[in-house]
């Protein structure tokens, strides 16, 4: 999770104080775009120039990383921005840089930054590594292998940097490293590693993202089952990062890990351009398009996606409705991720979003959609309410097979369908799987299709070039939660 920024003007009053100490007095304090771990982020302005400011609370969990930036400072020169000082007072521990005039680094294919990144990590693997306390690859990775042996692949005396996010690298007429926080003892080539999952997601291919590592000599002496297992632990460094909630950009590097791995592995993950566009036209289908609005009761359907629970807790903060039901027990699909049930993992995230609990009823049973709606009237009548008006809330995909469910087995009260507000390419992300994500769509339009003939749902019209676009992927070989005839 990002920590939260502060503002210059929002220090208490003696650390600006200290900070004026060491710049003058500061005419004009402006605050830049910070990285997930720094709370403060600014350039400040004198009468004779401008200091960039870099802090943490003194309690910060990270506030370590500070010192270790000031303690590397001197051997990284002219790589990173100089360090003019260093204070902790008050509460607070900032860092003071001579600023960088540039723009932050572009990552996309044909981008002219691509080539002054490779140099600069060229020149950090020349750098020899300085003799203070720095945690070593093999450590920082342990956790992520399946064997212990593979570590001594990471184990080196080479200094990285090891974050090699874009904002991290500001061009001018060369690229400066910032940001050494995380700087790291190990194998030479394991920056280039790092550099290649940050291009998968800036856009590249994973075999023209290992083409721009190869230009960084270590690169090459590099052993194969050494970087399929770099690639292997770089994925669920991701995937713990990512939670069950990623937010977009989080989404994009678990996707880009992914796509690394499985390339390493030989796994055909990659989609075409033609059945994504399918792919999306299936997707834009199951939306219902329709705009939430006040109900007399809420039933957010379980799932392998919490967000339907931060989407529901959000509508219920909007005022939307006075009453919320989390319905879903366990199932094959998502017994690993919610082992208490769907409906238990979804009421404990609403109440951590603020939700009160005397505002929730919960349906822990369910096994398919339409128990979701079966069971959840039973609950709903037994707390007393009688609705005339549902919000159905679900993952974007499902709306559409739950509105027809709920017409079927509840059709005396109007429903709307709700999901949270999110675009085809970065809900794929979020999710990681690719491949299964478009097998669960076109598991959704089967039950769509076939479910009104067995009485489970209400008709709804498919567009002939939706199925067509169905009948292609198919034909493509995507399978996933399919239907059972």
């Amino acid at each position: 999770m990002a920590t939260p920024p502060v503002s210059y003007d929002e220090l208490p009053a003696p650390v600006r104080t200290a900070v004026e100490a060491r710049t003058g007095p500061i005419l004009k304090a402006e605050t830049v775009s910070a990285g997930r771990n720094s709370a403060l982020s600014a350039r400040v302005h004198t009468a004779t120039g401008s200091v960039f400011l870099k802090g943490l609370r003194s309690d910060h969990r990270w506030v370590w990383t500070q010192q270790r930036e000031a303690d590397i400072n001197p051997y990284v020169l002219p790589l990173a921005p100089r360090l003019l000082w260093h204070i902790d007072t008050k509460g607070w521990n900032i860092l003071g840089f001579e600023p960088i005039d540039g723009h932050h680094a572009d990552y996309g294919p044909g981008s002219p930054d691509l080539p002054k990144v490779a140099r600069t990590l060229r020149e950090l693997a020349d750098i020899p590594c300085p003799d203070i306390p720095l945690r070593r690859a093999e450590q920082r990775l342990a956790a992520y292998v399946d064997d212990p042996a593979v570590l001594a692949y990471f184990a080196g005396d080479s200094l990285l940097h090891t974050d090699l996010n874009n904002h991290n690298l500001l061009i001018t007429d060369r690229a400066h490293l910032v940001d050494w926080g995380w700087a790291t003892r190990g194998a030479a080539w394991l920056d280039a590693g790092y550099w290649v999952i940050w291009l998968i997601s800036g856009g590249h291919t994973p075999a023209e993202a290992e083409a721009w590592a190869a230009r960084i000599p270590a690169w090459g002496a590099a052993h194969p089952q050494a970087v399929d297992e770099f690639a292997a632990a770089n994925t669920r460094v991701w995937d713990e990062i990512a939670g069950a909630e990623p937010d977009a950009s989080t989404g994009r590097m678990l996707h880009a890990a992914r796509r690394w791995r499985d390339h390493r592995l030989g796994v055909a993950s990659v989609i075409s351009e033609d059945n994504w566009r399918d792919a999306r036209l299936i997707w834009d289908y199951q939306r219902m398009g329709h705009e939430p609005r006040p109900c007399d009761v809420a039933i957010a359907l379980g799932s392998r996606d919490l967000g339907v629970a931060s989407e529901a807790a959000r509508l219920f903060h909007a005022g939307l409705f006075p009453a919320l039901v989390f319905s879903g027990g366990n199932s094959p699909g998502t017994a690993a991720r919610f082992p208490r049930g769907e409906a238990v993992h979804f009421r404990e995230r609403a109440l951590e979003l603020g939700v009160p609990d005397e505002a929730i009823l919960l349906e822990p049973r369910a096994g398919n959609t339409g128990q979701n709606i079966t069971l959840s009237r039973e609950v709903i009548n037994a707390a007393g309410i009688r609705p005339r008006s549902v919000l159905l809330i679900s993952m974007p995909p499902m709306e559409r097979r739950a509105f027809a469910t709920c017409r079927a087995q509840w059709p005396e009260v109007e429903v709307v369908c709700a999901s949270a507000a999110v675009v085809f390419e970065d809900y794929v992300r979020s999710v990681g799987e690719e491949r299964a994500m478009v097998g669960m769509l076109l598991g959704d339009l089967e039950r769509v299709i076939e479910y009104p003939k067995r009485g489970f749902a209400i008709e709804q019209a498919v567009p002939d070039e939706v199925r067509e676009a169905y009948d292609r992927l198919a034909r493509a070989g995507f399978a996933g939660r399919r239907l059972v005839t």
